[in-house]
């Protein structure tokens, strides 16, 4: 599927959200910087904070944890730091993370397709109890 904005980036046929797609809605919103973690930002500042029971993902570091707690803190880490760019579930979580932002997912639903993404990358370790 290609993009429905005029994109120079978009050359795949995936059916899924492309990265750059996800980032495009934040510029949108977010004016016309084209900075990824300043845009991210940005945008984060301008919405409610939208907070759920901790995930703990490991990090990229040997060892490390960390607990993601909110839907933005989940978005953040779906773009800047996932460590695959591509599976079925991550696109989910990143189209839900983003409609629970536009407010047309509830945060729980946002909650659970990423805690099903990190499964799907490998670096879920456990949750909060809801």
């Amino acid at each position: 599927m290609a993009c429905n904005h005029p994109c120079a980036y978009c050359s795949t046929a995936a059916a899924t959200i492309p990265l750059h797609q996800f980032l495009y809605s934040f510029r949108e919103r977010a004016g016309s910087d084209r900075s990824g973690t300043r845009l991210l930002n940005t945008a984060f500042l301008n919405m409610r904070n939208r907070p759920f029971p901790y995930v703990t993902i490991m990090t990229e570091r040997v060892g490390r944890m960390h607990n993601v707690s909110s839907v933005e803190e989940a978005a953040e880490w779906l773009v800047m730091y996932w460590p695959r760019k591509h599976g079925e579930k991550l696109e989910a979580a990143r189209r839900a993370c983003l409609d629970c932002l536009e407010g047309t997912v509830t945060c729980t639903a946002a909650r659970d397709a990423f805690i099903d993404a990190a499964k799907e990358a490998d670096i879920y370790i456990r949750q909060q109890k809801v």
